[in-house]
């Protein structure tokens, strides 16, 4: 449809490819914002944290593979210090190990609230840029002040809302938070797009550290980060293009000298996922328009994504537009990292995955109907005068409308610090299941002098509430994947003794269609544990294998 699209601009409707890149051109030209519009941006900042201080925290129960994956490679770290070399990452080392380790390390001890606090806190980090980012994209308008206003409201009550604090399925996770950071730097950076230069030092630190970050959001900033080159090159900004390379060099060469040996390592293991990691999820995608399990949201989604895609390259072929040029640049970035961040779902097309990929098709239409819709009111009722009267008629209902949508407590507030300590020191077993529970009692003491244990089993989190380290460095099983890493299982096996498999989520995997049973997955590993070890014991529905 985008091929058709062009070739119907550039040939039925006669338009030039040169007027379409002439388009792209920078523009100078003043958007400017009241000094009310920025009590607005404050109010929002701090009706924020306060909500981040009422925060009720979670006492549900341990997720064994998601949260698990992460609170075992967190204690394999903190034993040995080691980081890819110890432990095939599967998403990123700050998300895996360095960021649920170093929490530890500050509050000085290792529980299950701990990392789901420092979760709660990125959580708090992305509505924070969500508000930074709706703030920029008003300041773009050639709206007045009180419209700027009323738009930035509307705009941020909507983003806000795809993110929050005790939900799994959020449209936009924290795991966007360096996408969003590089959009919002680069929106900033088109008020004055040949003086500004430290917006370019920090995307290409971003394009960099996203990669420790999280592997697959690293791939779509990175592709994004293309575009801005492009863009600069269009506008002849060589300047600017030669900082955001010169910022990646510098950050790469640093990570090297800063990670010694552990950087080949990191090299070998992001090259591994990049090839393999859609393929280890299996699923297929639903066919579009079918009646399949999820296609009608996938086809909603890619739906979504290719008006926005539709709508911004229109931007470009309009000689007129009610738009400002940064406008329709901010919608254009926008537009493409919802194309961009569809593949996340490609491997993972399942309904929580399409539903995380929807969140910024969701911001692009806000951002556009909005618009239109304040336009429209615009042009019909102008308002241009903007007093202290009209200010306090325009604070008034915003405070009585955000005190409905965030959940603000002031006794919770009052007592956040002594809710945050008494919830961090809660024991593990608050997270558990009594059968979780039994299970750790009665196994602890036959590993009590191993060294290591090794699971066969997507239980991830038995490793740490174990407190054992695996004895090779692919301790979350369901990423093992191809044959070559099967073979490196296998020959990293050789000291361990003790192998626990069958468990809960393996069932549940099975039982749900959510992926293959691990022995059909790896028949390699199979092999040789059929050769090599026998089942003496079943605890819980768990087995537990000896050499």
């Amino acid at each position: 449809p985008i091929l058709f699209y062009f070739i119907w601009e550039l040939y039925f409707e006669k338009k030039k490819i040169s007027d379409f890149f002439f388009q792209i051109r920078f523009e100078n030209k003043n958007t400017d914002i009241d000094i009310k519009v920025y009590i607005l941006f404050f109010l929002f900042i701090l009706f924020t944290i306060l909500e981040f201080l009422s925060v009720q925290f979670s006492l549900d129960k341990i997720d064994l593979f998601h949260e698990g994956a992460r609170l075992s490679s967190a204690f394999k770290s903190k034993l040995d210090s080691s980081l890819w070399s110890g432990s095939y990452i599967s998403t990123g080392i700050i998300y895996e190990i360095l960021g649920p380790k170093y929490i530890w390390k500050i509050f000085n001890q290792e529980s299950v609230g701990l990392l789901r606090f420092l979760d709660i806190f990125f959580v708090l980090l992305t509505k924070l840029i969500l508000i930074f980012l709706s703030f920029e994209i008003s300041k773009n308008t050639y709206f007045n002040s009180f419209f700027k206003s009323i738009f930035f409201i509307f705009l941020s009550i909507i983003l806000l809302s795809l993110t929050d604090y005790n939900s799994n399925v959020d449209l936009i996770k924290f795991r966007e938070i360096p996408i969003l950071l590089t959009l919002l730097f680069f929106i900033r950076s088109l008020k004055n797009g040949n003086q500004l230069y430290l917006p370019y030092i920090i995307i290409g630190f971003l394009s960099v550290i996203t990669f420790f970050w999280s592997i697959d959001r690293a791939l779509v900033l990175n592709l994004f980060v293309t575009f801005i080159i492009i863009f600069l090159l269009i506008n002849k900004n060589y300047k600017n293009i030669l900082i955001i390379l010169l910022s990646v060099i510098f950050f790469w060469l640093s990570s090297y000298f800063y990670l010694k040996d552990e950087f080949s390592f990191f090299a070998l293991n992001t090259i591994s996922i990049f090839k393999e990691m859609s393929e280890i999820n299996g699923f297929v995608h639903p066919i579009p328009f079918s009646d399949g399990a999820n296609a009608s949201r996938s086809t909603k989604t890619i739906l979504l994504i290719l008006i926005s895609l539709l709508i911004s390259l229109s931007f470009f072929f309009k000689e007129k537009s009610e738009l400002s040029y940064r406008y329709k640049i901010s919608l254009t970035s926008l537009s493409l990292v919802s194309f961009l961040s569809y593949i996340y779902a490609l491997g993972r097309t399942d309904y929580t995955h399409l539903k995380q990929v929807f969140g910024f098709p969701i911001i692009f239409l806000s951002c556009y109907l909005l618009f239109y819709l304040f336009y429209f009111i615009y042009q019909k009722y102008k308002f241009h005068n903007y007093d202290t009267k009209n200010f306090l008629l325009l604070l008034i209902p915003f405070l009585i409308v955000i005190h409905i949508n965030l959940n603000i407590d002031y006794s919770k507030i009052i007592n956040f610090k002594n809710r945050l300590i008494k919830y961090v020191q809660l024991d593990d077993n608050v997270f558990l299941t009594k059968t979780d529970i039994d299970f750790i009692k009665q196994i602890s003491h036959l590993i009590e002098n191993e060294k290591c244990i090794q699971l066969y089993t997507n239980d991830a989190a038995l490793l740490y509430l174990l407190k054992k380290p695996s004895c090779t460095k692919y301790y979350f099983v369901w990423i093992i994947g191809s044959k070559k890493n099967q073979i490196d299982f296998v020959q990293e096996l050789n000291d361990t003794n003790f192998i626990i498999e069958d468990g809960v989520i393996d069932r549940k995997m099975i039982l749900h269609k959510w992926g293959l049973a691990l022995d059909v997955k790896y028949p390699v590993i199979k092999n040789y544990i059929d050769k090599n070890y026998v089942n003496d014991l079943v605890v819980g529905n768990r087995k537990i294998l000896f050499r």
